[in-house]
């Protein structure tokens, strides 16, 4: 009797809303701290459906209901909850299940907190670190992003493209005569002129573009899934735009010109500084030309993948963008292709799979197009970062020709990038092994390793065609496919 008088003083005067309800949703029982949360009266809470009356969103009693139930207990279950003068508040609940004796849930018990002040808190401090978060990523002057960020986002495409293999371009705008304008006309009209060229680009620019300010009255913008042509496009509407659009000054209207260099990944390069290095170029290219843009470092890219019909002299157009990073490419891709027709000869290949191992023949390198120069031509062998650049290669000459109109693409494309996979499935860059690596792919592969072997290189001497086909042989049903081995090496026989 004496438990019961106790435990009933307690309920009453606890500061936390004690309770209980049933498992339909009504409160069987429930103290002064509830009545004073939640501004009903005892009786009114008594005869109100929690779903209703109390929860912001009812579908949250059957989230809470569908927990316990499950587990047999809650612990500090945040829910948004309303009192009977409409105001919203948070609270905390912890509660166990009631059971009859058979085992049968009754309803449920427990603790009520109101929370709306941490909650609040929480919000505060979330809103000013979000508030902080945005003034460290912005330029003061232009509220565009600043050089830190803008970078940062730079080396975060990159990454990005690499994952995916996506193009992207970035761009490098100067203000001409700058200095000029500060010296005659002060820097609050300079500042003038960086505002009205950041308002120009935030206003010309598409939602998944970042615009920054790089220097002092330098901006770059970076434009994901934008080959140099399009970016060069993108240029000629900002020059235009800032072109016919003066800063007045008295009766003196100044007028604003911008420089602009274009990089496009992969196939400038692949590397962040460098991309910038590139475009950087392009701008003061652009200024002393007076040009609106110069753009991408390889044009014949962009005009070999807009045609409709890939000719014979665009192919050889873009091989030579290959050798003019790389003068051992260019016999190579040339042994490589006849390697590859001959093996094709001798297994009867369709005209179809012949045309599409000549073009897979001339460009299985085409791909090194985007990885630095200095890498390329390395005269020795190559570190560990260095060999990480080079495996991108067969994944970026697949991306490049991702585009070409040909009934045969992706035989083209297969080629290409499986060129560097082994039949035991220890190669890159997807590990296919056995007859999962595409046909042409694995000719290409016999073929380009043969011609490496037999060509001179500075790190090390040209093997001889008998000291090459024994490497076949100890490599046949390894790194090669046996079958093709044999052919080819009956090939070179007769």
């Amino acid at each position: 009797m004496q438990s019961q008088e106790d435990y009933k003083r307690i309920f009453e005067t606890s500061k936390d809303v004690l309770y209980l309800t049933s498992r339909k949703g009504r409160f069987i029982d429930i103290n002064q701290a509830g009545v004073e949360l939640f501004g009903y009266t005892k009786e009114d809470l008594l005869n109100l459906d929690l779903s209703r009356n109390l929860y912001v969103y009812p579908s949250e009693r059957k989230k809470f209901q569908k927990k316990i139930e499950k587990d047999g207990f809650v612990k500090d279950y945040e829910v948004a909850m309303k009192k009977k003068d409409g105001t919203i508040i948070y609270v905390s609940i912890t509660a166990n299940i009631r059971k009859d004796r058979n085992g049968e849930i009754l309803g449920y018990e427990g603790i009520i907190r109101d929370i709306t002040q941490n909650i609040k808190e929480k919000e505060e401090i979330s809103r000013l670190y979000e508030e902080t978060r945005y003034l460290a990523e912005r330029d003061s002057l232009t509220n565009l992003f600043n050089r830190r960020q803008i970078i940062e986002l730079l080396e975060y495409e990159t990454e990005r493209a690499k994952r995916t293999g996506d193009v992207f371009s970035i761009m490098m705008l100067d203000v001409d005569d700058q200095k000029i304008i500060n010296d005659a006309y002060g820097h609050v009209v300079g500042d003038t002129v960086i505002k009205e060229v950041a308002n120009i680009l935030r206003d010309t620019i598409r939602k998944i573009d970042s615009a920054g300010r790089h220097g002092g009255d330098e901006f770059m913008i970076i434009l994901p899934d934008t080959n140099g042509g399009k970016a060069k496009n993108l240029a000629e509407r900002i020059s235009k735009k800032t072109k016919h659009k003066g800063i007045a000054v008295g009766r003196t209207d100044i007028s604003i010109r911008l420089s602009i260099g274009i990089a496009t990944y992969p196939y400038d390069s692949m590397l962040p500084q460098e991309l910038i290095t590139i475009a950087d170029r392009g701008m003061y290219e652009s200024k002393l030309s007076k040009k609106y843009a110069v753009s991408a470092s390889t044009p014949e890219v962009s005009k070999f993948l807009a045609e409709k019909i890939p000719s014979f002299p665009l192919l050889q157009s873009l091989v030579n963008v290959i050798n003019s990073k790389d003068l051992y490419t260019k016999s190579h891709s040339e042994l490589v292709t006849n390697y590859t027709l001959l093996i094709g000869t001798w297994l009867d290949l369709s005209p179809d799979q012949m045309e599409a191992l000549r073009i897979a023949g001339l460009l299985h390198d085409v791909g090194k197009i985007g990885i630095p120069a200095t890498v390329v031509r390395k005269p020795g062998p190559l570190g560990k970062e260095e060999w990480n650049l080079i495996r991108q290669h067969p994944g970026l000459g697949a991306t490049m020709i991702d585009g070409l109109p040909h009934k045969n693409r992706e035989d083209i494309a297969g080629a290409i990038m499986y060129h560097h996979e082994r039949y035991d499935g220890k190669g890159y860059p997807g590990r296919l092994k056995g007859e999962d690596i595409p046909l042409l792919a694995r000719v290409v592969a016999v073929a380009d390793a043969y011609s490496a072997m037999v060509t001179e290189r500075p790190y090390r001497r040209a093997l001889t065609m008998d000291e090459a086909i024994e490497e076949l042989k100890r490599e046949s049903g390894k790194q090669f496919d046996p079958d093709i081995v044999s052919v080819f090496i009956e090939c070179l026989s007769t």
